[in-house]
């Protein structure tokens, strides 16, 4: 989706969970990409996998 009202929705929502997770009690558990809207389309074991589902997509550095 190219709406940038949503965009902007999303990317707000990421930075309030990404903050609560920081602050809660015990151990976060923060993955590589988690902060750049990295997905894994669903998938929560993606470890087996050598593909695009595990690849680290570095423009979204620029674009998140």
């Amino acid at each position: 989706m190219n709406d940038p009202a949503v965009e902007s929705l999303r990317n707000r929502r990421v930075k309030n969970f990404f903050t609560v997770t920081l602050l809660s009690l015990g151990l976060p558990m923060i993955l590589m990409g988690d902060e750049v809207r990295r997905t894994q389309r669903g998938n929560n074991n993606a470890y087996c996998q050598d593909n695009e589902t595990s690849w680290f997509n570095w423009s979204l550095i620029e674009k998140h």
